[in-house]
């Protein structure tokens, strides 16, 4: 950081270095018939079976390498005196947010990265009696789990991907043909840790305000105004999951 003009200036300006790892529960390999047999039931439903704690139970933790995800970021601001009661600052910044998602086809989406752009004004007034806080700001951030909006479930979404067959009966009737799973072309959709085969991804803007007008305890009684206003616009890419489902 440093001061100039007499300290009517002040800047300060930063870097972080962000490392994330996640250590993930999972059952050993196998047929899932063979831990129903050996775990029970509950196997049905993976993590719902507690073998201990990594200390306890190591074999059945693991770091999944795909979701090692870091980040350098930076912050820059200035902050100027305008008199003894009211400052005002600008102040841009990159950010960084891990996520352990996936996309509908089960590709990890990777990290989120954004940048900020703030402008405010903070100070008092009536001998500190009242103070104030106002910022208007910009956020744009890349690669943001976006998830497609409709009702459909996993297998529903599955038979979408792969043209499930549909023959139709001399009679008239329909015969609804499953799809082979084993098939070489077969399209598995992803489930990730949150079940996340309706999910994209997504570009979004942020631009909003705020402002805060508190009165100061007086006479035991404190008060406080707040306003604040946000619209997000966000851009989304079909065409990959709109060519999996037409």
């Amino acid at each position: 950081n440093g001061t100039y003009f007499g300290g009517k200036l002040r800047s300060l300006i930063g870097v972080r270095e962000d490392e994330t790892a996640l250590k993930r529960y999972q059952l050993p390999g196998g047929s899932l018939s063979d831990r129903v047999d050996e775990f029970g039931e509950l196997a049905w439903y993976g993590a719902d079976v507690f073998v201990g704690s990594p200390d306890d139970a190591p074999e059945f933790y693991s770091y999944l390498p795909e979701l090692d995800q870091s980040a350098t970021t930076y912050s820059a601001g200035l902050v100027y005196q305008v008199n003894d009661a009211i400052n005002v600052y600008i102040n841009n910044s990159t950010s960084f947010r891990w996520q352990g998602s996936e996309d509908f086809l089960g590709r990890i989406i990777g990290s989120q990265d954004g940048e900020t752009r703030e402008f405010g004004l903070k100070g008092s007034f009536l001998d500190n009696k009242f103070s104030i806080s106002g910022a208007a700001f910009e956020i744009d951030r890349g690669n943001v789990a976006f998830r497609v909006s409709n009702a459909n479930n996993q297998t529903a979404i599955e038979e979408l991907f792969n043209d499930r067959v549909i023959l139709i009966e001399e009679d008239g009737s329909l015969d609804y043909q499953d799809v082979d799973r084993s098939a070489p072309n077969y399209q598995v959709t992803g489930m990730g840790l949150n079940q996340e085969f309706r999910q994209i991804t997504a570009d979004e803007l942020s631009t909003g305000y705020e402002l805060t007008l508190q009165m100061n305890r007086t006479a035991g009684l404190q008060a406080r105004i707040a306003v604040s206003h946000t619209e997000v616009e966000s851009s989304v890419d079909l065409a990959e999951y709109a060519e999996q489902v037409a």
